[in-house]
């Protein structure tokens, strides 16, 4: 791939994610691939899949393919105006006829104000364009006069009408009567396409009152205010009349049975497994995004991209279908759907690898806004994944497209050729928390030719045999740190990283430390949080904020540790109690007896400073954990790491 092209993916509805995509097309750097569903079945295009019986909805291809031309400014103003323009709810037969007439090129007159201002749009197309309208709309013509139920023309969008059009010159081929429809507005086939290969379906859900909601114009109707409890995807729509008797578990077992049989566009798939950025827009979840996800195999086609940045931006306000929702049940529900309803176990971080949540500005809140809550962010495991911020665009209810997309763009921008290392995890008893810290370093690059390998305990990963990493992975038994490093020293590796995986560090940052090693006759790169100073307050303030006097001693004696180095040895290691470091093979050899003690740092410290080795301090960023789900240094084992120091250049001297 061209380092200078990030290829995005971005899954949308109708209109959710407009300013996303308005950014997205501006950005001289981005190949974008819109992926949208065809459920809608509401108003106009309700009528379409009725008339056709074997058509998914056009609506939404329909309005991105219109947004998408006015950025691009791919075809004449005038088409994509007469395409979005809508006939009237009370139009009579004379209008329609006329319409008809007028796009299939027979001389037609009509007196009405509808048709005068049709008419010169129309008037105003080259005829190139004009003669793209009449094949299609002719086929319409043709269907119409072959169906004896007719077609309900009121407040009908001629772009639909249009559509159905592609769909029937296209051999009734959904996928390529998208591809149709877009070279009409001189799009390239692929920049929107369906999630699957085109097959019909129809979405329903069921509340939490077990009610069955028999449509997808149900699911999104805002006088409802439905609290959905699922959705399925049916063969043949079923009529609520017939199911009203049903329990609920009947009902579930039903509807499960009628779910209709989808396959993943290839087309979709190829661009997933080249993305760079994968995004999942804000929208009408139950209707627009959540049906897309629930594809089968698409989640696992994401998860198998272990390159990619997998962003979920999560609405500002509430919609129709997620009333009393907050943040983090769109963020589980989403995973719920990308998993097929939790049928497979994808690793979380494999399928997301970062949430925006939006937090209102409390100075500038609207407070007659629905806004999106929170919700109890200590469900979300890993820590590393969450952006929280103000992300509204001033007070539109619109994401701020600059502060969404514009650092992870950069980041895949920035990224280097890769360079490898053996890295030994740590602390790594949570699947999650050790997938998210590969996936970091997988999309971080260096230039340097190093053989990476990750050795790692806990339950072996399935997951990383079947992705295609940049590195190794080496699971070993558990048998204790000891015998963990003794695997690895056994591969004679130049250099081995240390990272504790707990959640407070990041995978990107061991891509950073490795960085340094292309210096001459380095021994060391040694992760310090105190050069993080901002990350280092907060951990305190986490950490103590309800004993004051503790944390004072903490800091203090954090500062004593380093002081000691500096009297003894000559050298300020301004963190010596890193959980991320590394070191030459050899070092970690001498020290391996000392490394199931709680102070080895400072054997291996002592030793690398007796040795005159070179040691570089890099900072990291660090996310402060709670006591009781990470192991942290105590008081008394600080003060027994001063008597380690002492005693340790006591013995180099004697």
């Amino acid at each position: 791939m061209n380092n200078q092209t990030v290829n995005v993916v971005l899954f949308s509805g109708g209109r959710g994610s407009s300013v996303l995509t308005k950014q997205l097309l501006h950005h001289s750097s981005v190949n974008l691939s819109l992926i949208i569903n065809g459920y809608d079945d509401g108003l106009s295009t309700g009528e379409v899949r009725r008339f056709l019986g074997d058509c998914l909805g056009p609506s939404d291809f329909r309005k991105n393919a219109s947004r998408v031309a006015i950025e691009k400014r791919s075809c004449e103003q005038g088409l994509i105006e007469l395409l979005d323009l809508r006939l009237p709810v009370t139009v009579n037969d004379e209008l329609v006829a006329a319409i008809l007439g007028l796009l299939t090129a027979k001389p037609v007159e009509n007196a009405t104000v509808f048709f005068d201002s049709f008419s010169r749009l129309h008037d105003s197309l080259r005829n190139e364009s004009k003669n793209l309208l009449v094949e299609r709309m002719q086929a319409f013509c043709d269907e119409l006069e072959n169906q004896q139920e007719g077609f309900d023309f009121s407040d009908c969008s001629i772009g639909n009408l249009v559509f159905a059009g592609s769909f029937l010159v296209s051999q009734r081929n959904f996928n390529q009567g998208v591809d149709d429809y877009d070279r009409l507005l001189g799009l390239e086939a692929g920049l929107i396409l369906n999630v699957t290969k085109g097959e019909n379906a129809f979405l329903v859900a069921t509340n939490e009152n077990g009610e069955y909601l028999e449509s997808e114009a149900d699911i999104v109707d805002a006088g409802k205010r439905n609290h959905i409890k699922d959705i399925f995807l049916l063969d043949a729509p079923i009529q609520k009349e017939s199911l009203e008797a049903l329990p609920v578990n009947q009902l579930n077992k039903l509807l499960k049975q009628r779910e209709a049989d989808i396959h993943l566009n290839e087309q979709a798939q190829d661009a997933i497994s080249r993305a760079d950025l994968i995004i999942y827009a804000p929208g009408t979840q139950h209707s627009s995004l959540f049906p897309s996800y629930l594809t089968p195999g698409l989640g696992h086609d994401i998860a198998k991209n272990t390159q990619a940045l997998k962003l979920l931006v999560t609405n500002i306000e509430e919609d129709a279908e997620i009333p009393d929702f907050n943040a983090v049940e769109i963020i589980n529900k989403a995973v719920y759907y990308l998993r097929e309803k939790n049928a497979r176990s994808y690793p979380v971080s494999s399928l997301l690898t970062h949430y925006l949540v939006n937090l209102p500005d409390t100075k500038t809140r609207d407070d007659e806004k629905n806004y999106i809550p929170l919700g109890n962010m200590e469900q979300i495991e890993d820590p590393r994944l969450i952006r929280i911020g103000n992300y509204e665009d001033q007070e539109t209810g619109n994401h701020d497209p600059e502060k969404v997309l514009s650092p992870f763009v950069n980041e895949i921008l920035a990224k280097k050729a890769a360079l490898s290392v053996a890295v030994l995890l740590t602390e790594n008893s949570s699947v999650n928390k050790t997938v998210q810290t590969v996936l970091e370093m997988a999309r971080s690059k260096l230039q340097f030719p190093y053989d990476v390998t990750i050795y790692y305990q806990g339950v072996e990963i399935d997951y990383f045999q079947e992705v295609d990493l940049p590195f190794k992975t080496s699971h070993v038994e558990n048998k204790g740190n000891e015998l963990m490093l003794r695997a690895v020293l056994e591969n004679s590796h130049d250099y081995v990283c240390l990272m504790e995986c707990s959640g407070m560090y990041h995978g990107y940052d061991v891509i950073s430390l490795i960085s340094n090693l292309n210096q001459p006759n380095v021994d060391a790169v040694w992760g310090s949080r105190r050069l993080s100073a901002s990350d280092m307050k907060a951990s305190y303030k986490f950490r103590y904020r309800h004993r004051v006097s503790l944390g004072a001693v903490s800091y203090i004696g954090s500062y004593m540790l380093s002081l000691s180095y500096l009297s003894l040895y000559g050298r300020y290691v301004s963190d010596t109690l890193s959980g991320l470091r590394v070191v030459k093979s050899h070092f970690l050899r001498k020290n391996q007896s000392n490394f199931e003690r709680d102070n080895f740092n400072q054997y291996l410290l002592s030793d690398l400073l007796d040795s005159k080795g070179r040691v570089f301090e890099v900072p990291v960023d660090f996310l402060p954990m709670s006591p009781n789900k990470v192991r942290r240094t105590s008081i008394l084992q600080g003060l027994n790491a001063f008597w380690v120091i002492m005693t340790q250049r006591m013995k180099s001297l004697l």
